[in-house]
């Protein structure tokens, strides 16, 4: 997409212009534009790759560099995740680099603990104290040591951080990241023997069900299923696929698949086992594979047979018999067929068992290891098991926040933070957490630092993304990974780090890579080598076939239908809260970080066009029977929290659900993030699946309370293409 495309879809030729100019330093001189933009630009044209970081994706991004500024950012075409391709939140990452709000010195706070009083402090003074403070923690007792909180993490940042624990001794390590689908993880190493997420093929599939994943707008790898949609619809020749989504909600996932099925949240596996019953009872299923690369088959096929019948389901999930019998034979006979699972309908309490059933129907259709199927990444650093922020059984430790918001994600955890003894943020903007730090340490952006990722999901083929800095940090930031280096360093922890910079730590990982002979066929020289990898921005092994090996014990799939007995039975909701809560991510703000970039505040969510905002979706018929109506202002309550959010008509929420966008209601977070909304995650009850320990974040339950105000919702018109306010 050309960014003159993407200014005129989002409405923000003037907002995304102004903040631009105001980031950026001064014009030096003045060019006439005689001629169009895109044809002049007065300096030297660079191109430099990296990794975007805008999501947990990780997209290869080529970054346009004139006279040492970033002036436009595009997708890799080398890279084979997105094969030059870009969603508008990567196109977005320079309102990162030129956001007025970043922190550009390091701060010690002044004030009480919130209070937003800071005085700007040297990197030598602000790494003293942290340091300080870890060495007087080192033999510290269990529940006051070191707590180190970072985002999911993958490739070298991760290897990282795990050797600086280890090194350090008595720490806990949080991989903190409410929407990654730790349930589903624990479902792939049950079944698979895979705690990692699966490479789907979706460009050879002829058949896709999707139970719940929005795998084309906020999951957790947008472009790359996209690219995967446009060749599975357009990209053979007089063959189309077909695709059906099932979700609670009419997204635009939905609105591009062929059928949309809504489905009540937390229902969605008893749809995926009333498949599993038509399959086996007509032996629809696939009986070489089954019977060879299988186990635990004969109780799971007597399990569905005796409770997933399609008209039993169909009396639970809404959906006629007539149809779930349809899908089965359809999915059934148009391989290759792929069943995926996401998003809210993985995050229920019964989570590993709604991916456990989903990857059920991939067996039974033999889809792993098969073109158009399921395969896996090469090379990927399997996930632990994860455990939720939580500092109520720390005493008063010491926390480091290494570029992590919980008290935004996980909103207990500020108060948790509050009561820490000593709280150091490395971080590029003063958010909910930093501004609960003692200290901040101001990270350099993603454009200005080394970065490495491993990619997952990926395209079943060993994949190292690499990028070096784009151009010089703007301000006196430093990469996070190079200030863990420091602290490891000056501790001195052993063994010592591999390296003293974080460029050269990926260095020597690349190196390794180059003598375990994977990198040779690129070249016979390592310094060759290396300069491939940066002029590329990374390495890939496009000759490896993609491939699927079960590691579990006996090497074949396991069904292990002890899981269904966790699904549920038409439980009677609760009658205080009984309406369900789908909070589902949009294509700009997604979890919450885009917030602070007004290109993707102005992005309209595609389906109810609201920005800049918090809305509240409910079907025309269930707002009648609650008595409310477009433009009311509502309380949104929870067992544990409550939000405000106004509300708007759309017959695209599934009677009897409440759907409302995750990403806004940031207290902090710069100008145009702060005050914005409510943040749906407050609203979250706080329970766990037990198999994961995931939080099941997609079973809150919520009452709707008039507040008698109105307000007013920014819409883009779908008739003008004008923004509309309605009271």
């Amino acid at each position: 997409m050309k960014r003159r495309d993407f200014i005129k879809l989002t409405s923000v030729a003037g907002a995304g212009g102004l903040v631009l100019e105001s980031c950026k330093p001064a014009a030096k001189q003045a060019v006439p534009l005689l001629i169009s933009e895109e044809r002049f630009i007065p300096g030297v044209e660079a191109w430099r790759r990296g990794v975007c970081f805008q999501c947990t994706a990780g997209c290869g991004i080529m970054v346009k560099v004139i006279n040492g500024d970033a002036k436009k950012i595009e997708g890799n075409p080398d890279h084979p995740l997105n094969r030059g391709k870009l969603c508008a939140r990567g196109q977005a990452g320079l309102q990162v680099l030129y956001n007025p709000d970043r922190v550009r010195t390091p701060l010690r706070r002044k004030g009480p603990r919130g209070s937003g009083q800071w005085e700007p402090i040297s990197w030598e003074e602000g790494l003293h104290q942290v340091h300080s403070r870890l060495s007087e923690i080192r033999n510290a007792p269990p529940g006051s040591g070191l707590v180190l909180v970072s985002p999911a993490l993958r490739g070298q940042r991760r290897v990282l951080l795990q050797r600086f624990v280890e090194a350090f001794g008595p720490a806990t390590w949080y991989e903190h990241d409410v929407f990654e689908e730790r349930s589903l993880l624990e479902a792939n190493f049950l079944t698979t023997g895979h705690r990692s997420y699966f490479a789907h093929d979706l460009e050879q599939t002829r058949y896709l069900l999707s139970f719940g994943a929005t795998f084309l707008e906020a999951s957790i790898s947008p472009v790359r299923y996209g690219r995967g949609f446009g060749h599975l619809r357009q990209g053979r020749p007089g063959q189309r696929g077909k695709v059906v989504q099932i979700e609670s909600r009419y997204s635009a996932t939905a609105a591009s698949a062929d059928e949309w099925l809504p489905v009540a949240p937390g229902k969605e596996p008893l749809l995926a086992l009333g498949l599993a019953h038509v399959l086996v009872a007509e032996s629809l299923y696939d009986e070489e594979f089954v019977a060879g690369r299988t186990e635990g088959f004969g109780p799971f096929r007597r399990q569905v047979l005796e409770k997933y019948g399609p008209d039993s389901v169909a009396q639970e999930t809404g959906i006629a018999s007539e149809r779930i019998q349809k899908l089965a034979r359809e999915f059934a006979g148009r391989k290759p067929s792929l069943a995926i699972a996401g998003d809210s309908a993985t995050a229920q309490l019964h989570g590993v068992a709604v991916a456990a059933a989903v990857n059920a129907l991939n067996a039974l259709v033999g889809s792993y290891g098969a073109p158009g199927g399921v395969f896996q990444d090469p090379d990927v650093v399997e996930r632990r098991q994860p455990d939720l922020f939580d500092l109520r059984q720390q005493g008063e430790p010491v926390v480091l926040l290494y570029e992590s918001n919980p008290a935004y994600s996980w909103p207990p955890a500020a108060t948790m933070l509050e009561r820490a003894g000593f709280v150091a943020s490395i971080s590029s903007f003063l958010d909910e957490s930093s501004t609960l730090a003692d200290i901040v340490l101001p990270a350099s952006t993603y454009l200005e630092r080394w970065v490495d990722d491993v990619p997952s999901p990926g395209v079943g083929i060993s994949v190292v993304s690499v990028g070096k800095p784009v151009l010089r940090p703007l301000y006196d930031t430093r990469s996070p990974e190079d200030v863990l280096l420091a602290l490891w360093r000056a501790l001195g922890l052993r063994p010592a780090p591999v390296a003293d910079s974080f460029e050269g730590w990926i260095k020597v990982s690349l190196e390794s890579l180059f003598r375990s002979g994977k990198g040779k066929p690129q070249s016979e020289d390592l310094e060759l080598f290396l300069d491939k990898v940066l002029e590329q921005g990374g390495w890939w092994d496009e000759q490896e076939p993609p491939r699927f090996e079960f590691r579990t014990p006996s090497r074949k799939f396991q069904f292990h239908p002890e899981l269904l007995d966790s699904l549920p039975q038409a439980a009677p909701p609760s009658p205080e809260f009984a309406l369900p809560l789908y909070i589902f991510r949009t294509v700009g703000l997604s979890d919450g970080r885009g917030a602070n970039q007004p290109w993707l505040q102005e992005l309209p969510e595609p389906m109810s066009t609201v920005m800049w905002n918090t809305w509240l979706e409910l079907n025309p018929r269930t707002a009648r029977e609650l008595g409310l109506e477009e433009g009311d202002l509502v309380r949104i309550r929870s067992r544990t929290g409550s939000a405000e959010a106004t509300v708007t008509l759309f017959a695209g929420a599934m009677p009897g659900v409440a759907c409302m966008p995750a990403g806004q209601g940031h207290s902090h977070y710069g100008r145009y993030a702060q005050g914005r909304g409510a943040n749906a995650l407050a609203l979250v009850d706080p329970q766990l699946d037990p198999r994961s320990g995931a939080l099941a974040w997609g079973a809150t339950r919520v009452t709707l309370e008039k507040t008698g105000s109105k307000k007013q919702l920014a819409k883009l018109s779908p008739w003008t293409g004008e923004t509309e306010r309605r009271a």
